[in-house]
């Protein structure tokens, strides 16, 4: 972030209480160990991107990272718990001429492996430069292709992430673009901010053509950032469906939030083709340095929640199940405003089960940057490691865990590079005159507390190959354990893509649902647990006329306003419970109550007087042993 301006604004702290059982600390910091001893040279503090991927298919995860002024680096994953550094090999090799900032990888042309969209702030003498587009070969090279497939726009681009908005099977591409120009500044006696006119770039979507080439259509799908003909000055981008509707929004983290423009939310208006922008509906407009997004369902009510960084305190975008949010950061202890007397600056996150006990944990990269004196930042600005408690708050456990490095840290990713079951956690740390042993920081995850685990790999058919906008739920007993497939978030960074799930003590997982993009949805039920497990996607012809080889429930129309029906589908001749849930699974009512029913096709009707008010419930059907759930969205008439 260049320098960033805002008034201050003194939150309360909150004390942290509950203790800490005493053990070996989880991570250890082995980058150097494995010949990864690096960092980013960066220009205005800025870059630091990173992602987990494998880009030759043998199965192990791989690792890129941008390097700013130098040429961004590939690791190739040896499987032993090694790496070795092929990028030149590999043919990256136009970004030493670049300054890099954040990268993505997806399969754009479905061939099976990925490609990968790195972005740019400058060239050379070149103020801004057109971003970078490497065609994977298939044969353990890229090619750089961005001139003759369309990426051809200069700008200053930070994050970018793949979703495939108009759901036609092909990956597009959406980029989080920055600042033109600071402006000017205007501060009363005091020296607080009172005016301020950064001058920002638009962003991009980039439009998949289906034949290798993609048309930016940003504006024209309402989705450039613009905020009273100016740009948003982005720095993070999630694609990810908010509202469960199977269709990709878009959530742009901007920076200098109060002049000049809010965080967006845009719904995707499918089929119309365009997007509405949410923002102010559903209160994610805040006003902020917004700088990272980390995605997931940390209190496990069945709906994603947004923890986004800032300067001098996160949020906790907590989703209330009426299609708002609301901040409880502050109350959960995972603001994280202050480092000594000095504010903090927090860039990469993420939601994770760090221990495999089945609760999401959240991880932060803190670090420093220069800011007007009357937003005093932390030089040392140590990262965050917050333990989710299972009851919906937040231990930090930073210290004890070994996560807790102070350098000058960006970007956050995590994946199973050692296939061991548990996540590690890359963190992209960049050089300064303020930095005192700057290298990137590769923390391997050392858990030795024999939790299960399962992880799941996705391949679309009639989806993007990838997967990415799918949602899965894992049921187990009365656990509902939700992930979603993105193409890229974090700040300028992207996870791996294979979904991980802690399962603690769960010796069996009764079911797991994929919802791919669009609405199909498929169930493999009775999954072993400590295995890596591949879908592939069954395409349906018909939500709402599901096979008989399983039991599918449709709930019409949804969202409901005033009466509905629900339709089930049975195999065989079962004893069926079909009831109402809140979002915390209380019963607010039953509509059947083990019933003895036949095979074939059943149709119930859901009155008003069933719902006691406006607002989300789980339908959940059980039939013998199986069980199945649809989300209800019950409108006021």
């Amino acid at each position: 972030m260049c320098k960033s301006l805002k008034g201050l604004l003194l939150l309360g702290i909150w004390g942290v209480s509950g203790l800490w059982e005493v053990h070996a600390q989880t991570f250890t910091e082995i980058s150097r160990s494995l010949g990864i001893d690096y960092s980013a040279l960066p220009s205005f503090l800025m870059g630091g991107g990173a992602v987990f991927f494998d880009y030759n298919n043998d199965g192990h995860l791989d690792l890129y990272f941008t390097g700013g002024n130098r040429r961004d680096l590939l690791f190739r994953n040896n499987g032993d718990g090694s790496f070795t550094e092929v990028g030149e090999a590999a043919g990256i090799l136009e970004t030493e001429e670049y300054y890099t900032m954040g990268v993505a990888t997806g399969d754009i042309d479905n061939d099976g492996d990925r490609d990968m969209f790195v972005a740019t702030f400058g060239r050379q003498q070149d103020q801004f430069a057109r971003n970078l587009f490497y065609l994977n070969q298939g044969d353990g090279t890229f090619l750089e292709v961005g001139t003759n497939v369309g990426i051809t726009h200069p700008s200053y681009s930070a994050s970018a992430s793949f979703g495939d908005v108009n759901l036609d099977g092909y990956l597009d591409i959406y980029v989080a673009n920055y600042i033109i120009a600071q402006g000017s500044i205007e501060t009363d006696a005091q020296g607080n901010i009172i005016s301020f006119s950064p001058e920002c770039h638009p962003n991009f979507l980039y439009l998949n053509n289906g034949d290798g080439t993609f048309t930016e259509s940003a504006q024209q799908l309402g989705v450039d950032n613009v905020f009273e003909g100016n740009g948003g000055c982005g720095l993070a981008v999630a694609f990810t469906d908010y509202d469960d509707d199977a269709y990709p929004d878009i959530y742009v983290a901007n920076d200098f939030g109060e002049w000049a423009s809010s965080n967006k939310l845009y719904r995707n208006n499918h089929p119309q083709g365009n997007f509405l922008d949410v923002s102010l509906a559903t209160r994610m407009n805040i006003q902020m340095f917004g700088m990272g997004i980390a995605i997931g369902d940390y209190d496990e009510d069945h709906d994603l929640d947004y923890y986004v960084t800032n300067i001098r305190g996160n949020v906790l975008l907590q989703n209330q199940g009426n299609g708002t949010f609301s901040d409880v950061a502050p109350l959960l202890n995972v603001d994280n405003i202050f480092t000594d007397d000095k504010f903090t600056t927090g860039w990469g996150a993420v939601f994770f089960d760090y221990n495999n006990d089945s609760y999401l944990d959240l991880a932060l990269a803190n670090g420093f940057v220069g800011t007007e004196p009357i937003i005093s930042t932390a030089v040392r600005d140590e990262d965050k490691l917050y333990l989710n408690n299972g009851d919906g708050t937040f231990t930090d456990v930073s210290a004890q865990e070994g996560f807790n490095n102070a350098e000058i840290n960006r970007g956050i990713i995590t994946g199973d590079y050692d296939n061991d079951g548990d996540l590690d956690v890359f963190v992209s740390v960049l050089e300064d005159f303020e930095s005192i042993d700057p290298h990137m920081l590769l923390y391997r995850n050392d858990q030795s507390n024999n939790f299960n685990w399962l992880k799941v790999d996705l391949q679309g058919t009639r989806s993007n190959r990838d997967g990415f906008g799918s949602r899965l739920r894992l049921y187990a007993g009365d656990r509902i354990l939700i992930r979603e497939v993105d193409g890229g978030s974090s700040f300028a960074s992207q996870h791996s893509t294979t979904s991980h799930y802690g399962l603690g003590n769960i010796a069996i997982v009764d079911s797991l649902e994929v919802t791919w993009p669009g609405g199909n949805r498929q169930m493999l039920r009775d999954i072993a647990v400590n295995q890596t497990l591949t879908i592939t996607e069954e395409v349906v012809t018909s939500i709402k006329e599901p096979p008989f080889s399983e039991l599918q429930m449709a709930v019409i129309p949804n969202p409901i306003r005033g009466e509905g029906v629900i339709e089930y589908s049975l195999r065989h001749n079962q004893s069926v419970t079909l009831e109402i849930l809140d979002l915390m699974g209380r019963r607010v009512a039953l509509i059947v109550d083990r019933q003895a029913q036949r095979a074939g096709k059943h149709r119930v009707i859901l009155s008003t007087e069933q719902l006691p008010s406006a607002g989300v419930y789980i339908s959940q059907i059980q039939a013998g042993n199986v069980r199945y759930t649809e989300r209800i969205i019950f409108l006021p008439e």
